[in-house]
């Protein structure tokens, strides 16, 4: 998954085996490439995290290799 793909706004490809690595990884990439996204990432409301995650799981699942 890139970045992108995961909410960011790069291009910046990650891979992983499970989706907890896949978060993160995306968020150990936030924390050096987009220290902006990382301080909205820790305003977010437990309901706002909590549809991210929902939304990331369904991209997660719907990639090739998620099987």
């Amino acid at each position: 998954m890139t970045c992108r793909e995961m909410g960011g706004t790069c291009d910046e490809s990650m891979t992983s085996n499970t989706p907890e690595e896949m978060m993160e990884h995306g968020n150990a990439h936030v924390a050096a490439s987009h220290p902006e996204i990382l301080e909205q990432m820790k305003a977010m409301s437990t309901e706002e995290v909590d549809a991210w995650k929902a939304e990331f799981m369904k991209k997660w699942e719907a990639t090739p290799d998620s099987q």
